[in-house]
């Protein structure tokens, strides 16, 4: 599957989200999935496309921090619009906004459906990306280090 990560901040900048995207990233590609990661480009000395230990990671010039910044978000998010369609999975970490154009535009594409789903114990998980689930309820359960987390999308296109 190619998947794709849309997130403020990415590595090099330390936070709890960069941390969490960069390992869900590795532990997904270790299962032969492909990653893409769409971000800000915080620095100017960032480049603007590039490939961290085989994730490749686009990155968002948003020109400084004013009211427009939005809709040089939105337009540098339609000129990556060929990108963005070759993705089976798109999950947004807090930056929803940069999608919403897509919503109209694609509005049956992604949904999450209510689901009832019970995960089982923590402890019947081994550590990293667990498939078990991903056929019959379109969910990956991904254990770390005090935690288990369920990932779920539905695709319709």
């Amino acid at each position: 599957m190619k998947i794709f990560f849309l997130s403020r901040l990415f590595y090099p900048h330390i936070g709890g989200v960069e941390k969490h995207v960069m390992q869900i990233s590795k532990r997904l590609q270790e299962k032969g999935h492909t990653i893409i990661i769409i971000t800000e480009q915080y620095d100017s000395s960032l480049s603007l496309h590039e490939t961290i230990d085989g994730i490749e990671v686009y990155r968002i010039n948003k020109n400084g921090e004013d009211w427009f910044q939005k809709f040089r978000i939105w337009h540098e998010m339609f000129r990556l619009h060929p990108v963005l369609q070759s993705a089976d999975v798109i999950h947004c970490h807090d930056v929803f906004f940069w999608y919403l154009p897509f919503r109209f535009l694609y509005p049956n594409v992604n949904f999450e459906p209510a689901m009832d789903f019970i995960a089982r114990m923590p402890e019947e998980y081994d550590r990293g990306v667990d498939e078990r689930w991903k056929n019959q309820f379109g969910v990956w359960m991904v254990k770390q280090e005090g935690r288990l987390v369920a990932l779920s999308n539905i695709c319709t296109h």
